[in-house]
């Protein structure tokens, strides 16, 4: 149940959004009484519910903000970069303090020096006032009121002194703030709160400008509203759990469907007994009813499955838009990044932005964040110049960084363009030869639209200097390995002195996906069709050997890598004679092809992907899971990850001579847990190691099957509905036959409390899901019934 400061965290990622860009808008228009109004109100109120949450820190800061903004209400202090440099200081600080606040954690933040810094700015301010009232004194003129020219009151300080102090006040803030800067390698987007649907319209073009005027449309003032009345909140945990049913949901649709299949089956075999025995009127008296009531029957389930089937559709449908967010959530926090790179790196540059409305999965938008920081932080980098060496090219001193982004069916498409200086590709090749990325024979032959995609190799770069930001070889490929995770595309064009443009193309939403459905060892899987070029049948009579050893196969006349999946995935075949041919499916991984050798193709399929658990997502060459329509489950594979981790796990002769050796028989381990997808993951990952497993999905479940069954170690989850963890592990040991059988709790209860609760039950292992990883788990197997 959402907390308090769960709640105030909600309002202030808002009230921060928009303080942040308000700013940004401040800076550009600082004499707008409307805006600066509407930034003391957000300062005023997040003050206030920082305070009524018990956050005195936070509380404290948004006071100080509040005074300097009060300041620039009224006219005693004036609009500057450094103002806008503290506030958007003191806006991020307040974020992490926030942010570490509900997540329990220590803040490396110091809200005394970030008030002492905006205090600054205020006696910076009145320094400044001051030394003009001394000006204005000193040249009043001589009047019978004032003789001498001198102002009545205290006496003042010299002028001079005023100045010097204003300014070496201002000297401070300027290293402060450079210090205080964030890091724009590190810079970081919210991944949290309301989406702003008035933000960016449709066709908007936002601009952003450093020492110039941007020509582009205004955003809405800070203060705008970002909920309204038919408008709510839904945790995000809720959502996939929604997801989740849905799915689930679509599957008991496909197993009705089988199931009137089964009726129609039944129908038919009436039917044919029925005119068999058209001359016996005894038959016939009892085939007749039967057969009305079947048809009526079907009449009837036909009837209410498409009602069903429509519904299902329209819900799915409806779930999955709820999922989408536009990417105004991710393109309104760039700008700053923008503004914060130029003052670091002394650069002019706008960033306008076309389609921010266009709506995108938020599993996607999530994983849009870094290649779009790396993107524009390259363009800024390496594509826009300098304003001298604008100038002297003939171009404007700032440049233009254009994010265009359109939608093509299911296909989103973005274009992130600069008109810097292009890419020189002498000078990226001669890097690529000089860090050991190609010999200069490779060099020689690389086609020219390649050169370009040098810059995505893993360590390139082509700065002349390691700096916190550039030139550490990291980025680019960042951007590469994201599309690829997303089963996208990612393509370079680029015209020396002109511009640099780079297009990225993928999948509008990953919930659902088109799915090639294989089976290999005996298990069903499913390869994204993206990510297949062809299929084949391949005879073992054509294959090659390579001079490695591998096993190759020709695919229009070049010879390709041939691996087993079963060897990939850690299976092993099953014992029987190979066949005459091989299916195989043809996958491409960057530059590379390969050709993945099944045991059957079994069609595609329009599926629906589910997420895996925080303690399981790491598992290489896994990207989810699904439901079938048969009900079971089936891993989504990650080709390109298989394909990059297993280049030598396979030798001609795992082709050539499938040999497996006969275990002895085993019990088998006993996997239960409520949820589908950790159940699942659990099992692929110890069958994958040799053991044999079945699965309960309850502990009414568990304790059904060890009625008939006997196992020699159980995997409990604790949280389950009915029965928990600790209650079934008491049941199993009251139960001679498992009184001393090895039991394994993998659970999310991590308190003290509930390892010792799971140890005097009678478990013989603790693992937190948390601190969960396959090798974690295979170890302690292992430890408790070896192999």
């Amino acid at each position: 149940m959402a907390t308090p400061l769960d709640y105030f965290h909600m309002e202030a990622v808002e009230r921060l959004e928009r303080l942040s860009s308000g700013l940004m808008d401040l800076e550009r228009s600082p004499s707008d009484e409307s805006l600066i109004g509407d930034l003391f109100r957000e300062a005023h109120s997040l003050k206030g519910a920082a305070g009524v949450s018990g956050l005195t820190d936070v509380s404290e800061v948004c006071h100080k903000m509040e005074d300097l903004l009060s300041g620039v209400r009224d006219g005693s202090e004036q609009v500057n970069a450094l103002m806008i440099d503290a506030l958007l200081a003191a806006t991020d600080a307040v974020q992490k303090m926030v942010a570490a606040s509900v997540e329990e954690r220590d803040c490396d933040v110091v809200p005394a020096d970030i008030i002492e810094r905006l205090g600054n700015l205020e006696s910076s301010a009145a320094a400044v006032a001051q030394a003009a009232t001394e000006d204005a004194a000193a040249n009043k003129p001589i009047t019978k009121d004032n003789p001498d020219g001198m102002e009545s009151g205290p006496k003042q300080a010299p002028k001079q002194e005023c100045r010097a102090a204003a300014k070496n006040d201002s000297t401070a803030h300027g290293s402060r703030e450079r210090e205080g800067q964030p890091e724009v390698a590190g810079a970081s987007i919210p991944s949290r709160g309301p989406v702003d649907g008035n933000r960016i319209q449709s066709g908007d073009k936002t601009g952003v400008s450093f020492g110039q005027s941007a020509v582009a449309d205004k955003p809405p003032a800070a203060g705008t509203p970002t909920c309204t009345a038919d408008t709510v909140r839904l945790r995000v945990d809720m959502l996939e759990t929604l997801g989740n049913r849905t799915g689930e949901l679509m599957v008991g649709g496909d197993r009705l469907r089988q199931r009137l299949g089964v009726v129609r089956e039944l129908h038919g075999l009436v039917q044919r007994e029925h005119n068999r025995y058209h001359d016996d009127p005894k038959v016939q008296q009892v085939l007749q009813p039967i057969a009305t009531l079947v048809h009526r029957l079907i009449d009837d389930l036909t009837t209410d499955f498409t009602v069903i089937e429509s519904l299902i559709a329209e819900i799915h449908e409806g779930v999955l838009d709820t999922r989408m967010l536009p990417l105004s959530v991710l393109f309104d926090q760039l700008p700053r990044f923008v503004r914060d790179y130029c003052r670091q790196e002394n650069k002019l540059a706008e960033l306008h932005v076309d389609g921010a409305d266009t709506r995108v999965d938020r599993q996607v938008l999530e994983q849009l964040r870094d290649p779009m920081i790396h993107l524009i932080r390259n363009a800024l980098s390496h594509g826009i110049e300098s304003p001298e060496e604008r100038k002297r090219c003939g171009k404007d001193p700032a440049g233009t960084v254009r994010l265009t982004t359109s939608r093509r069916g299911d296909r989103i498409r973005i274009t992130c363009e600069d008109d810097g200086r292009g890419i020189d590709r002498r000078k990226v090749l001669a890097k690529a030869i000089a860090q050991d990325l190609i010999t200069e024979a490779e060099a020689a032959e690389l086609p020219a639209g390649q050169v370009e995609r040098l810059i995505l190799r893993p360590g390139f770069s082509t700065a002349e200097m390691i700096t916190d930001v550039c030139g550490r070889g990291v980025g680019m490929d960042v951007v590469l390995s994201r599309m690829e995770a997303l089963r996208g595309t990612l393509d370079i064009e680029s015209d020396p002195g002109k511009f640099t443009r780079f297009v990225l193309e993928f999948p509008a939403s990953v919930a659902t996906l088109e799915g090639l459905l294989v089976e290999a060892a005996g298990h069903t899987y499913v390869v994204p069709t993206i990510s297949v070029e062809r299929t084949a049948s391949v005879k073992l009579s054509e294959l090659q050997t390579g001079g490695g050893g591998e096993a190759l196969v020709s695919v229009e006349g070049r010879a390709v890598p041939l691996l087993m999946l079963a060897s990939l995935l850690g299976r092993k075949g099953c014992d029987q004679e190979p066949p005459n041919a091989i299916p195989v499916i043809i996958v491409r991984h960057r530059d590379c092809r390969v050709a993945l050798g099944v045991d059957r193709l079994l069609g595609a399929q329009t599926i629906v992907g589910k997420g895996l658990g925080d303690h399981i997502r790491s598992v290489r060459g896994v990207a989810g899971a699904t439901i079938l329509g048969t009900g079971l489950p089936a891993l989504i594979l990650e080709p390109a990850q298989l394909v990059q981790d297993g280049g030598t796990k396979l030798m001609s002769h795992e082709v050539l001579d499938r040999a497996t050796e006969v275990e002895e028989e085993l019990a088998p381990l006993l996997v239960v847990d409520d949820s589908i997808t950790t159940r699942m993951m659990e099992q692929s990952i110890l069958e994958s190691a040799g053991y044999a497993v079945d699965a309960a999905v309850s502990a009414e479940d568990a304790l059904a099957k060890v009625e008939d069954s006997t196992y020699r170690l159980f995997v409990l989850d604790v949280e389950m509905p009915g029965l928990n963890g600790f209650q079934l592990t008491r049941k199993l040991r009251q139960d001679e036959r498992f009184a001393e059988t090895p039991i394994i709790i993998v659970t999310s209860l991590a308190k003290e409390e509930h390892r010792r609760e799971g140890l005097e039950a009678g478990a013989n292992a603790y693992i937190v899901k948390g601190e969960f990883d396959q090798n974690n788990l295979l170890e302690t197997v292992e430890r408790l019934v070896g192999r």
